[in-house]
């Protein structure tokens, strides 16, 4: 009897340990952010899944999974997005985009990577996280965080952005040019801007603001920004 107590005692707490471990996962993904459309709601096992191949493509901690259409079109489509990573003002974060059967418009691929497929989902390609650039800016309305495009030093981005945001810019001088484009950008809230990325010439960049407003093409020269043109926003 002596020598069974301990073994009883062991098993006991293996049993206790089981049960945590099981219940470790759904706790996690109770407190993970989810946006669901109507037509493309994941259930607890869903979600659990969606977690699980989001982790095996990179993404350490998830934060939010949302569901989406696909526009023009009803097929529908999911994002997972990992948590912020911040250092100073500039953060990282990592984002998946995940397929489901019967939601997408093309066929689940007949073989997967390994680790790109979780039951009824999966990823296109190597199921590589993207990881994007976001730099920290301080407004009226509090910190706003904008969008780095791939490659763009900090000190392009804080004098574009702040340019921008204290109308520091300078229109370019053309016939018409800046009858067409002053009227446009004083509609814009430039305290809010959203995304900056490199544009096709060399030196020059696409800047555009919270709002789905129109997206400015500026050239940095002598420390100086110009705004050369503007083009409306693509049409979902």
């Amino acid at each position: 009897m002596r020598a069974t107590l301990p073994v009883l005692f062991l098993a006991a707490i293996l049993a206790c340990f089981v049960q945590l471990s099981k219940a470790t996962p759904t706790n996690y993904v109770a407190r993970i952010n989810t946006k669901f459309i109507a037509d493309a709601k994941l259930d607890a096992d869903d979600l659990t899944n969606v977690v699980k191949l989001a982790k095996l493509c990179g993404i350490g901690q998830v934060v939010e999974v949302r569901t989406f259409h696909y526009l023009p079109g009803v097929s529908r489509g999911i994002e997972v997005t990992g948590a912020d990573y911040v250092s100073g003002r500039d953060v990282t974060y990592q984002t998946v985009e995940i397929f489901r059967e019967g939601w997408f418009h093309n066929a689940r691929p007949a073989k997967t990577l390994p680790g790109t497929s979780v039951g009824l989902f999966w990823v296109e390609g190597l199921g590589l996280a993207t990881t994007h650039a976001v730099r920290l800016f301080d407004t009226v309305n509090g910190l706003s965080r904008v969008e780095v495009g791939f490659g763009i030093s900090t000190n392009v981005t804080d004098t574009i952005i702040n340019a921008f945001m204290h109308t520091n810019f300078i229109i370019r001088e053309s016939p018409g040019f800046e009858s067409v484009v002053k009227p446009s950008i004083e509609q814009e809230n430039l305290r809010r801007p959203e995304m900056l990325t490199r544009a096709e010439n060399k030196d020059h960049y696409m800047i555009n603001f919270s709002g789905g407003g129109r997206i400015y093409e500026c050239v940095l020269s002598s420390n100086k920004v110009y705004v050369v043109s503007f083009e409306l926003p693509p049409t979902p």
